[in-house]
């Protein structure tokens, strides 16, 4: 019997003071900032994210404690792109430092569960997660692993999850 791991991602952008003291707002749609300053002292792009691929993990077996570890270079890994300002630096990191993963309803109405941790990014990202847009806003290959912790007693299943990628302006 096999165990299925999958780790959807949900993203946040944040926004350092501008250089004239405000905040940057939002609109109702993530990653849209809009600037209510006047006069304005410059203009931020639109910032998106674009998940590629989802975090996955070989397949672990039932009945083995395991650690299923996916760097940021296998092809198991989350990659994502972005778009934003041109030559913006930022930090792009996984803001929870664990996450459960659940399955279905095990046996007897409980639900069965997966600890998966020790996120790391990669591609273009340092090992900080520090990256620069290139001169057309462009950031690609922004890759994520991280470890799944399969217990002995683990239900055989499809488990999936989600966190969320943080993207901070720096």
């Amino acid at each position: 019997m096999n165990i299925a791991i999958l780790v959807l991602f949900k993203f946040i952008l944040y926004l350092p003071l501008l250089p004239n003291g405000n905040l940057p707002f939002f609109s109702k749609h993530l990653a849209i900032p809009l600037l209510l300053t006047y006069p304005p002292m410059f203009t931020l792009d639109a910032t998106t994210i674009t998940e590629i691929q989802g975090l996955s993990f070989i397949t672990g077996l039932v009945g083995f404690t395991q650690e299923l570890t996916t760097s940021p270079t296998d092809n198991k890994a989350a990659t994502f792109e972005a778009s934003g300002d041109p030559w913006g630096v930022v930090t792009i990191t996984v803001i929870d430092s664990s996450i459960t993963l659940y399955t279905q309803t095990g046996s007897k109405g409980k639900k069965r569960r997966i600890t998966v941790n020790n996120f790391t990014t990669g591609g273009t990202l340092d090992n900080s997660g520090h990256a620069v847009f290139d001169q057309n806003g462009y950031l690609d290959n922004i890759r994520v692993g991280a470890t799944a912790n399969i217990g002995a007693g683990t239900q055989a299943g499809d488990y999936s999850g989600s966190t969320t990628l943080r993207l901070v302006y720096q």
